[in-house]
């Protein structure tokens, strides 16, 4: 029975996300394009610094592994992200769709693979009840709204100013290293996702919030061949 329960906190890590993502992008194939190349750009992005994860966890203690692989992920992530939003924003279509649709697919293909196809396993092997894995669904939609926000400020950049994509970066691998000094204070894991949340979810959307009229604003017709030169 407790098997069966396993798809109460998978769907909890995937359907709020995917649900944004069916009302963004609708029947709109553009849109899921850019959702799955979002997923692309994740795959991409683990597997070519798996090599430097691989090297840090036997040369390093372990703290040090983990605040290498947090910023790690903030360079190869965002640098991949940039890549993608670079010759998707521009794209015939509404700009903030592609960086919701881009961001949800990103934070969705994070959830499905490091979280919902690891749950059975897990549950095979250590045979833990359902509600053990729920604080990590939660986890997973903080993480799918960050990735939204990180999309935004890399677009930003794309607009603006390039020096954006380091800030993407540091946000990135900053909250990606809190779990660090949280363990110190606590091991309890709802305590942990609560944290994480009260200090990621409020950025995050004031981010969202701020930069979603900017890009708004971009229109194709608008940008000059002069401006496409200074972007790429």
């Amino acid at each position: 029975m407790s098997s069966i329960l396993l798809i109460i906190p998978i769907l909890l890590a995937i359907l709020p996300g995917l649900i944004a993502l069916t009302v963004i992008a609708k029947r709109k194939l553009r849109l899921w394009l850019d959702a799955c190349l979002g997923g692309g750009g994740w795959i991409l992005a683990l597997v070519l610094r798996l090599p430097i994860l691989q090297f840090s966890a036997k040369a390093l203690n372990p703290t040090y592994s983990s605040l290498l692989a947090a910023f790690m992920a903030g360079i190869f992530e965002e640098t991949f992200r940039y890549l993608v939003l670079k010759y998707r924003l521009f794209s015939k279509g509404n700009p903030c769709e592609t960086v919701l649709s881009l961001g949800l697919g990103w934070g969705l293909t994070e959830a499905f693979l490091i979280y919902a196809l690891q749950v059975p396993l897990s549950y095979a092997i250590t045979g833990y009840d359902w509600t053990v894995y729920l604080p990590g669904a939660f986890e997973r939609n903080i993480a799918i709204i960050l990735h939204v926000a990180l999309t935004f400020i890399i677009a930003y950049s794309l607009v603006s100013n390039i020096k954006y994509i380091v800030l993407a970066v540091f946000l990135h691998g900053t909250v990606n290293s809190l779990i660090i000094p949280i363990l110190y204070v606590t091991k309890d894991p709802w305590i942990i996702e609560l944290l994480l949340a009260l200090i990621t979810v409020p950025i995050a959307t004031c981010t969202i919030i701020v930069l979603k009229p900017k890009i708004s604003n971009i229109k194709q017709s608008e940008i000059s061949a002069s401006e496409l030169t200074k972007i790429i």
